[in-house]
Parts: C-alpha cells; structure tokens; sequence
C-alpha cells in the first residue's frame, strides 16, 4: 500500500517552547544552544516552535541574547 505521508528529514534539533517554559534561561543559553560552532554541529537549535502566547516575550529575550554575543577573534581575550 502506498499511504500520502509527510517526512520532517531535513531539520535539525528545533527548541519548541511551550507556556511553561522559563524564557529567560532559553535565551540565556541561546548563545552556545545556537551560535557554537558557527552553527555547524548536529545539536545546534536552527529552528525555534513556539505557542503565540509566549512569541513576543521569547523573541525579545532572543533578540537581547543574541546581540550580547562579541564577535571577533575568540584569541584576542588570551
């Protein structure tokens, strides 16, 4: 039998956050769950699901973690 199904084989590790999540330690740790690795490893988060209640809020802790983040040589601090 041939039955109509739909295959999710193309993404990598996505962080779905639901209501009860503590959004401050996600985007907390967002630096090193995201950015490790230019993003090139197999744990990484490239895709974020989250409910509508808790968009706003995620995306602004996100936003805020992700522009903390020091770009340059990570040897220059030695």
């Amino acid at each position: 039998r041939f039955i109509p199904t739909v295959l999710e084989l193309g993404g990598k590790s996505a962080a779905v956050i639901l209501d009860d999540v503590d959004v401050s330690t996600f985007a907390k740790n967002l630096p090193y769950l995201g950015f490790t690795f230019t993003g090139q490893n197999c744990f990484i988060h490239s895709r974020v699901i989250v409910t509508k209640n808790r968009y706003q809020e995620l995306l602004d802790a996100m936003v805020e973690s992700a522009q903390s983040i020091i770009v340059g040589d990570p040897f220059s601090n030695m």
